[in-house]
């Protein structure tokens, strides 16, 4: 080999072990599960307390010794102390007695349909002899129900049977790794999502064990050796930063592995890159406005769980915390404050799945853990008077009690807008029975995948009911694209045209996709005034039919909504109204909604317009539909009446409802009413000197003509006149 080749040769060498050094760490690669050799070649040279473990004669003595160590060590560094286990266990047992079937009932579904040793990959038949679904080869993967089966080892006094199942699933997947039995691609066993849910439950299992005899120490070194391989996987796997919560999944998995087996060389460098990287998530992905980038309050709560997992570790294990991570992480709570109901619960806005079909969303677990960390009494308002079983085991001994000498404080913020995220939020109290309602009108710039066909759609409480409801989904059920479109959504169409576009499933086959278009909303005006607050957006859902939409929604806060939705076009198009809920036609321009206690919602189309309507009912789930076909343009006037103790509105030439009354002049003539002249094309007018006028031009006071372009106005009479609080111009059109 002559010197030119040589230098070649050692160049390359030299790159492709650079290479190789950096790809993975010393003595643990991604590439396989760990030996006992690389355990102790990895550990820490200088720890005082692992002299014995370096001085010992043989391997086996230094593998016993070394889990002996980490056994104890266990104690202090995870969210229990397993030496407390089976009192703190006797205690859950005790507090949460609706819990033994919940974990029963799991582990015998997980335990049932798979053997110890398992497939790792489709496609294989279940012991039911079904096929399995990718759903739930993910949900396997993620092995959410060793959390349950590590449980009913301690309801059942120990039965050795399910420590015996874990340890022997957790040596199946890693049989499956070595032979390259896995599902690698779509439905990747070591996704980082996937990967990082099995180390949460794993690492419960392991420490929950820790607390039986039954648990030896060869069986620890089996988990100990599987956790830094999964390690070596989510360093690999999660280098690069990627928008989501499945890569902050992984992270945080990263981070909880480095916390608990410090010991090790590689521990260091994957704190470092869980922390610095999950920070950049929280700087990237928790908007100016508080709420989480996908826009949904499901995987809003997720991010709180995985921040609060990180945020307890690093108490416990004294690490600290860059003030962006733990100033962004409040930010998660007070936007939860923001837009909550005024039954303390959030509506469903986009991809919320934890009670499928369900009308709106718990927050007071998410709440308690941000009452635990901030010591805040406004979100003690929102939590839950005791520990809730889901959080008990993530809580050290020393926080167990906190709730108990916390004061709760009711927010006393009114309307609020999140502006970043395009949630507009309405109300007029803090009572259960106050109004509410949240205007839908923001597209995530960076990762829709979990919106839905709602821009500019509305959810509105009342009275203690989701008047105008949204639904909540299952990806694995066939219709979740049904229930994620516009169908199920308080929106407007045109000719039937769905806002959602072209639906796209997975590669994986989960039942999870997204729309491959979606429109883009714009926000037009806002306004918040005591007496009322004013909504007005559009969209270009339809602009490839040339026509212009636009919403507008005044709130008067006495309690009710005025909506209007403009569509111009330049040939006839067939407009709709979709609403949720179970309705009762009156007629053709009025429908009402009864929750059987005396309350419930009118839509009363104010415009005299004759209304083709329909229903139509799914799983249980009913909307109505009001449309006017055949117009180049159109504009729905339509009152939203929340009542209470059956006051209802009264229908007549004009409507009336609480102290309220209607007044329709649909040829723009002037008229005079209580000392003012106008041309409003109508007019709200109560009893107690409060005014709206639509599309108005002019209005004439004690001789004083006032003229404008064609607006809204809301007038109250104060100290003998008529004054204007408010003024709303319609959009100028392109």
């Amino acid at each position: 080999m002559n010197q030119k080749f040589k230098f070649i040769f050692l160049i390359l060498f030299i790159l492709a072990t650079a290479t190789n050094i950096h790809a993975d760490e010393p003595g643990l690669s991604h590439k396989s599960i760990p030996s006992n050799e690389d355990l102790l070649q990895n550990l820490k040279p200088d720890i005082a307390e692992l002299t014995a473990v370096y001085n010992a004669k043989d391997q086996n003595e230094a593998l016993k010794l070394l889990c002996g160590y980490l056994k104890e060590k266990a104690a202090e560094r995870y969210y229990f102390n397993w030496q407390n286990f089976k009192r703190r266990f006797e205690e859950y047992a005790q507090n949460y007695p609706e819990q033994k079937k919940k974990h029963f009932d799991l582990a015998e579904e997980h335990m049932s349909a798979y053997p110890p040793e398992t497939n790792w990959i489709l496609p294989f038949v279940n012991l039911h002899g079904d096929e399995v679904t990718a759903y739930e080869l993910r949900h396997l993967a993620r092995q959410q129900k060793s959390f349950d089966i590590a449980l009913k080892f301690y309801y059942t006094g120990e039965d050795p049977v399910y420590l015996n199942y874990f340890l022997r699933q957790v040596a199946d997947l890693n049989r499956a790794f070595g032979a390259g039995e896995y599902d690698d691609a779509g439905n990747g066993i070591y996704e980082y999502y996937r990967a990082g849910r099995r180390i949460h439950n794993w690492l419960f299992c392991h420490n929950a064990y820790l607390a039986s005899d039954q648990y030896r120490w060869q069986d620890q070194l089996l988990v100990i050796r599987t956790l830094l391989h999964h390690g070596a996987q989510l360093q690999k796997r999660t280098e690069k930063f990627k928008h989501g919560n499945h890569h902050t999944k992984g992270l945080v998995a990263l981070f909880e592995i480095a916390t608990q087996l410090s010991d090790f060389e590689v521990a260091d460098s994957w704190e470092k890159q869980a922390l610095t990287l999950l920070t950049m998530h929280l700087q990237k992905e928790v908007n100016s406005d508080g709420f989480q980038f996908e826009r949904s309050v499901h995987y809003h709560i997720g991010d709180i769980e995985n921040y609060f997992r990180v945020y307890q570790l690093a108490q416990i294990n004294n690490v600290a915390l860059p003030d962006t991570f733990t100033f962004q992480f409040r930010k998660l709570f007070d936007a939860l404050v923001q837009l909550a109901q005024p039954n303390k619960r959030l509506p469903v806005l986009q991809d919320d799945t934890d009670r499928p079909f369900s009308e709106n969303n718990l927050i007071d677990d998410a709440m308690t853990i941000g009452t635990l960390i901030f010591v805040d009494p406004v979100f003690r308002y929102f939590s839950t008077d005791d520990i809730p079983g889901d959080i008990y085991w993530l809580l050290p001994e020393d926080q167990l009690k906190l709730l108990d000498d916390l004061e709760e404080r009711r927010p006393e913020f009114g309307s609020v807008a999140l502006k970043e995220t395009g949630y507009y939020c309405m109300r007029n109290g803090w009572t259960p029975d106050n109004e509410y309602m949240t205007i839908s009108a923001g597209l995530s710039a960076r990762k829709p995948d979990h919106q839905h066909g709602d821009m500019l759609g509305i959810v509105a409480y009342a009275n203690g009911h989701e008047i105008l409801p949204n639904y909540q989904v299952r990806y694995k059920y066939p219709d979740y694209p049904f229930f994620k479109n516009s169908w199920t959504k308080n929106v407007a169409l045109v000719d039937s045209i769905l806002l959602g576009q072209g639906w796209k499933p997975n590669t994986g086959g989960s039942g999870f996709g997204k729309w491959r278009h979606l429109p883009n909303p714009v926000v037009l005006d806002w306004k918040i005034d005591p007496e009322y607050d004013y909504f007005c957006g559009t969209h270009n859902a339809y602009d490839s039919l040339n026509v212009t939409y636009f919403r507008e929604i005044i709130f008067v806060k006495d309690g009710f909504w005025i909506m209007r939705d403009h569509f111009e076009g330049d040939r006839p198009h067939l407009y709709q109204q979709v609403w949720q809920g179970k309705y009762n036609i009156v007629n053709q321009n009025h429908v009402v909604s009864d929750f059987g206690d005396g309350s419930g919602l009118q839509i009363i189309q104010l415009d005299k317009s004759k209304f083709e309507i329909s229903i139509s009912e799914f799983r249980g789930k009913r909307n109505f539909i009001f449309a006017q076909p055949g117009r180049d343009q159109f504009i729905f006037t339509t009152l939203l009446y929340p009542y209470s103790n059956n006051g209802k509105a009264v229908i007549g030439n004009d409507v009336a409802f609480s102290d309220w009354h209607v007044i329709r002049n649909p040829a723009g003539e002037s008229i005079d009413i209580d000392g003012v002249s106008t041309n409003a094309v109508l007019i709200l007018y109560s009893k107690d000197k409060k005014m709206v006028l639509m599309e108005a031009t002019e209005f004439n006071q004690q001789n004083e003509l006032n003229k404008f372009d064609k607006s809204s106005l809301i007038l109250v009479h104060e100290n003998g006149s008529w004054n204007i609080t408010g003024q709303f111009m319609q959009p100028e059109r392109d």
